[in-house]
């Protein structure tokens, strides 16, 4: 299984109605988590959801430009504790 990451980036925001006065700067910055499927010096790829199935199929890809991310944090999965619900491990940052 490929890396599962947080990647915080920076996006693109547009204003969609007429407006008076100073134009305000205000970049969003976002976080994103899933399994970094594709990384290269011009986009970040990731997944956040896939079937458990000999031949999975995935849901939710997310495209980020490589100039826009501001940090990726990998992730790594850390079993529960004796006694939990379903006994399925969780996942904290490296």
């Amino acid at each position: 299984m490929d890396d599962i990451v947080l990647i915080e980036w920076i996006d693109s925001e547009s204003q969609h109605a007429w407006q008076r006065g100073p134009i305000q700067p205000k970049i969003p910055t976002c976080k994103s988590i899933g399994c970094l499927v594709h990384s290269d010096d011009q986009v970040k790829i990731i997944v956040p959801h896939f079937t458990v199935e000999d031949d999975p199929q995935h849901a939710g890809v997310m495209l980020i430009p490589t100039c826009c991310v501001i940090n990726i944090t990998k992730l790594k999965e850390v079993p529960r504790e004796a006694g939990s619900e379903d006994g399925q491990p969780l996942i904290r940052r490296s």
